[in-house]
């Protein structure tokens, strides 16, 4: 396997394990926010915010891990603005825009929800954008055939 098809391996590994795992430890989160939020508080509406925040916002944390994985990938290639172009889009941008959105209209489980939407997107944008490295798995490409000097050809 050629280097490329070990890179579009690699992220192919990548993105499954932090859907996995993402979405098991959200899972898990869910049924458990309750008993995890009365042990450290037996307020009522203590116990109430933080069984939204467990359900609500983790989410997002399979496709934090894709973030992840894009802007060090990024990095790893020398494009150290694209990394940077999606942490900006992700915190400050994304995150605040519709946690302020998410509040206006549903209030504090809103602001949860729209750091969680924020995640997702940026997790989604970042997938996207390595699109070209994962090519080499999720399609095959067709190698150029040489038909004679400086003249090129698609191989069927």
């Amino acid at each position: 396997m050629d280097q490329l098809g070990r890179v579009a391996q690699a992220l192919r590994l990548a993105t499954r394990t932090d859907l996995l795992l993402g979405l098991t430890g959200w899972t898990l989160l869910f049924v458990l926010a309750r008993p995890l939020a009365g042990l450290f508080s037996h307020d009522p509406e203590v116990v109430a915010i933080t069984t939204t925040y467990l359900r609500v916002l983790p989410v997002g944390h399979a496709f934090l891990g894709i973030l992840q994985v894009a802007g060090s990938t990024f990095n790893a290639i020398g494009r150290p603005l694209t990394a940077a172009a999606l942490t900006l889009l992700r915190a400050p941008l994304l995150t605040a825009g519709l946690g302020l959105a998410g509040n206006a209209l549903w209030g504090l489980p809103g602001i949860f929800g729209g750091a969680a939407c924020a995640v997702v997107i940026s997790g989604v944008v970042g997938w996207l954008a390595l699109g070209p490295l994962r090519r080499p798995l999720d399609r095959p490409q067709p190698s150029p055939v040489l038909t004679r000097p400086g003249h090129a050809r698609q191989e069927p």
